[in-house]
C-alpha cells in the first residue's frame, strides 16, 4: 500500500501508524515494507496554464512509476484537493482530474482510494455528500461516506458518551463490483498513548448503525434508469419524476407507500435515490443531467432532471 499525503508530513504519518498498530496489538515488524508513505514536495497531478486550461504534470508519470516500483496494490491520495488546482464545482474540470487518477490506477495496476472532503450537512450514505461537482460521484466505482454519528443513534445503540472526540459512521453509498452494506460501520475515536508519552487518535470499530440515508447497487440503478427513460420526455423536477416512477413502477421501490399516501411530501431518501441514478449515468454516455433552476415566484432553487440531447 502506498499513501501519498498532501496534508501530513512523514513524521506525523509515522506517528499515526504507530498508534494504529499499538491499538491493534501488532508490531511494526508485522507491517514490514508493505506500507509506504510519500509526503512533501510537489504532488499536483494537474496544473493550470495561462489560458486556464488544465494539463498534466510530470508527477503523474513519477507517481505511476513509483507505485509500480513498490508493487502497490492500493494507492491512497489524501486529500483530493491537494492534488489539483481545478474548480471543485465544475464537472468538466473535476472529471478531467479523476480521469487522470483512473489512468494511474490502470497503468500501475492498482486500486486507488481518494479521500475527499464532504460538504456541509452531509448525510450518511448520501451520494451528494462529496463537496463540489457531481462528476466526482459519477466517475468512481465505490463511494463511502464518513460522517459523525448523531446522538439519537448513539443512544439507540446504547453507546456511552465518548471522551476522545465522539463516534463516526462509515457508510456505503455506491458499489459497482461488490455487495452493498445497507448498515454503516460505527467507529469510536480512541486516544492511544505512545511510548514517547504523546497521544494519538485512532478509529476503532464498535458496531453497526442504522440503514444509510441512501443505498443502492448497479443492477437496481439500471432498472430505475430504464424506467426514467420512459417517464421523462424533456424535463421533470425530481419530485415529479419520483411521483411518476412510484405510480408506474412501484415494484422498483419496495418499502415505499403508494404515491397518494405521501400527499405531496415524498421521502428525501427517494429523491436522493433518483438523483443517484442521474449521477451514475455520467460514467457512460449520459442520458440525463441535473439542472438547478429558479423556483416560481423567487422561491429559491429547484432541481430538474433534464434529458440530454
Amino acid at each position: 500500500m502506498l499513501v501519498v499525503s498532501g496534508e501530513e508530513d512523514h513524521s506525523e504519518l509515522q506517528r499515526k501508524l504507530t498508534g494504529i498498530i499499538a491499538q491493534a496489538g501488532i508490531g511494526i515488524e508485522d507491517i514490514g515494507d508493505r506500507l509506504q508513505f510519500s509526503s512533501g514536495g510537489p504532488i499536483k497531478l494537474m496544473e493550470k496554464e495561462s489560458t486556464n486550461r488544465l494539463s498534466e504534470t510530470s508527477f503523474v508519470n513519477d507517481l505511476t512509476r513509483y507505485a509500480i516500483e513498490v508493487g502497490a496494490a492500493l494507492l491512497i491520495l489524501d486529500p483530493l484537493i491537494e492534488f489539483h488546482p481545478a474548480n471543485e464545482n465544475l464537472n468538466e474540470e473535476m472529471g478531467a482530474v479523476l480521469t487522470v487518477i483512473r489512468r494511474i490506477a490502470r497503468d500501475a495496476n492498482c486500486a486507488v482510494l481518494v479521500v475527499h472532503h464532504t460538504g456541509k450537512g452531509a448525510k450518511p450514505g448520501d451520494l451528494d455528500a462529496a463537496r463540489g461537482a457531481s462528476s466526482i460521484a459519477g466517475v468512481v466505482r465505490s463511494y463511502r461516506t464518513l460522517t459523525p454519528l448523531d446522538d439519537k443513534e448513539r443512544e439507540r445503540m446504547k453507546l456511552p458518551v465518548s471522551q476522545a472526540g465522539g463516534y463516526a459512521v462509515l457508510h456505503d453509498a455506491k458499489t459497482s463490483h461488490t455487495a452493498l452494506r445497507t448498515r454503516g460501520i460505527v467507529l469510536e475515536r480512541q486516544s492511544i498513548v505512545l511510548t514517547c508519552g504523546e497521544s494519538v487518535g485512532v478509529l476503532v470499530t464498535v458496531g453497526e448503525g442504522a440503514d444509510a440515508a441512501i443505498a443502492y447497487d448497479d443492477s437496481r440503478l439500471k432498472r430505475i434508469a430504464a424506467a426514467m427513460g420512459a417517464v421523462i420526455e424533456d424535463e421533470l423536477s425530481v419530485s415529479q419524476c419520483c411521483e411518476k416512477l412510484l405510480q408506474q413502477h412501484p415494484k422498483l421501490f419496495p418499502g415505499y407507500k403508494a404515491v397518494d399516501e405521501y400527499k405531496g411530501k415524498l421521502p428525501g431518501r427517494l429523491r436522493d435515490l433518483v438523483k443517484a441514478v442521474v449521477l451514475r449515468g455520467q460514467e457512460a454516455p449520459a442520458q440525463f443531467e441535473l439542472v438547478e433552476v429558479d423556483g416560481q415566484g423567487g422561491g429559491g432553487k429547484k432541481v430538474m432532471i433534464r434529458r440530454r440531447p
